[in-house]
C-alpha cells in the first residue's frame, strides 16, 4: 500500500471519475471538491497538474474560463481506477479482475450503472466508463458485449450518451437474472454493487488471524471493522473514521502482545515514574503508535497519515470539533482505511519472510 501522495489526492476529484468526460475545473475548485488538498498551497497543486499534463493525465481546458481550468484525458481517467484498485476501494472481482470472467464484470458493471455509478442515478452503463473500469481488457470488452447482447442480457444502443461519444448499455431482464447469479461468483454481497470499496473484513479477517492474534481480539477488531464500513457506507464518517482508528488501536495493540520484548524494549514505551515499563493495558493510543513506529511495524510510507488519525479521532470529543472547525469526509475515512490495509499488508508480509 503506498501514501497518498499529491497527485493521488488530486485524482480524488470529480473530473477524473468515469463519466466526467467533459467537466472542467479550475485548480480552486479542484482543491475545494477535495477537503484533504486544502492543506496544500494552491501553486503546488497548480504545479502538480502541469507534470500530470505533461504525462498526459490532464489537460488545460480553456471553453469557458480562464486558463486555469482542467479536464481529465483517458489515461487521467484509468490512473485513478488504478488507485481505487490499489486502495482496495473496489470489490474484490475488480481488483483483481484478470481472474475473473469478463462477462460476469460486464455484467455487473452494466447493472452498477443503474444503481451506484460514482453516486450518479443513470439507467445505462457507458461503452466508455467500461473501458475504464476494464482497462485490463480494452480488447475484449466489445466482443463480451457482442456475446452478452446475443443472449438478449444486455442492449447496446448506438445513440450517444455523451459529446465523447460513449454508448448506452442497458441491462435487460435476462441480464438480469444472470447478474443475479454472476454477483454470486463474483462474490458481490447483497445490496453491493462491484464499485463499492471491498468489505473491510473479507481483507482483514484472514490478515488478523495470520497475524497471530488472540482469536477474543479477532472477534472485536472483526465486528468493529463491518461497523466502520458499515457507517461509512451511509455517510455517517465521523463514526467511521473513530471507528476504524479504533481498529488500529486493537492492531497495534496485538502486534505488542504477539512481540512483548520488543515492545517493551523500544525507547518510545512508556515508563512509571519509577522507570519500570507499564503494563499493555495502561498503554494508550499514542504510545502503541509512537512504539509501532519505533520498532517498525507502521511503515513508512504511512507514518505521517497514522498521526493525522490519531488526531482525527479525537474530534469525537465535540469540543475539539468546535475548536478545529472540521468535519470528517469519505476522504478521511479512506485515508484511515488505507492506513490499516497498509499496517497489516506490511506486517503479513514481514511476517511470511521470517
Amino acid at each position: 500500500m503506498q501514501d497518498l501522495t499529491l497527485r493521488e489526492l488530486i485524482l480524488m476529484a470529480d473530473i477524473f471519475a468515469p463519466g466526467s468526460w467533459n467537466t472542467g475545473r479550475s485548480t480552486d475548485g479542484i482543491m475545494m471538491g477535495v477537503p484533504t488538498l486544502v492543506n496544500w498551497q494552491e501553486d503546488k497543486v497548480r504545479a502538480e497538474l502541469g507534470r500530470m499534463t505533461s504525462d498526459d493525465l490532464v489537460e488545460p481546458w480553456h471553453l469557458h474560463t480562464t486558463t486555469d481550468t482542467w479536464r481529465s484525458k483517458p489515461a487521467g481517467h484509468v490512473a485513478r481506477e488504478k488507485m481505487f484498485r490499489r486502495f482496495k476501494w473496489r470489490a474484490g472481482c475488480l481488483c483483481a479482475p484478470t481472474e475473473t470472467n469478463l462477462d460476469d464484470l460486464v455484467l455487473a458493471l452494466v447493472a452498477a450503472g443503474k444503481v451506484c455509478q460514482e453516486g450518479h442515478a443513470f439507467e445505462h452503463q457507458g461503452e466508455r466508463e467500461l473501458a475504464v473500469y476494464l482497462f485490463d481488457f480494452s480488447n475484449r470488452i466489445e466482443d463480451a458485449l457482442t456475446r452478452l447482447e446475443t443472449l438478449n442480457q444486455v442492449k447496446v444502443d448506438g445513440r450517444l450518451c455523451s459529446p465523447g461519444g460513449s454508448k448506452h448499455i442497458r441491462l435487460l431482464p435476462c441480464g438480469l437474472r444472470e447478474y443475479q447469479m454472476a454477483s454470486v461468483r463474483l462474490g458481490i454481497p447483497d445490496g453491493a454493487c462491484v464499485l463499492d470499496p471491498q468489505p473491510a473484513a473479507v481483507v482483514t479477517d484472514a490478515a488478523f488471524s495470520q497475524l497471530g492474534f488472540d482469536p477474543a481480539l479477532v472477534q472485536i477488531l472483526s465486528r468493529r471493522m463491518r461497523e466502520a464500513e458499515s457507517c461509512d457506507s451511509i455517510g455517517a464518517f465521523l463514526a467511521a473514521t473513530v471507528m476504524y482508528a479504533s481498529v488500529l488501536e486493537g492492531v497495534l495493540l496485538g502486534l505488542a502482545e504477539n512481540d512483548p520484548k520488543t515492545a517493551n524494549t523500544s525507547t518510545k514505551a512508556p515508563r512509571s515514574k519509577s522507570g519500570q515499563t507499564k503494563e499493555f493495558a495502561s498503554w494508550n493510543f499514542v504510545d502503541l503508535i509512537a512504539v509501532g513506529v519505533d520498532v517498525g511495524w507502521i511503515p513508512q510510507s504511512v507514518r505521517g497519515h497514522v498521526s493525522e488519525l490519531r488526531d482525527s479521532r479525537n474530534l469525537v470529543h465535540v469540543k475539539k470539533q468546535l475548536d478545529e472547525a472540521f468535519s470528517a469526509d469519505k476522504h478521511l475515512v479512506h485515508v484511515t482505511r488505507a492506513v490499516i490495509d497498509a499496517v497489516l499488508d506490511y506486517m503479513c508480509e514481514q511476517r511470511s519472510t521470517t
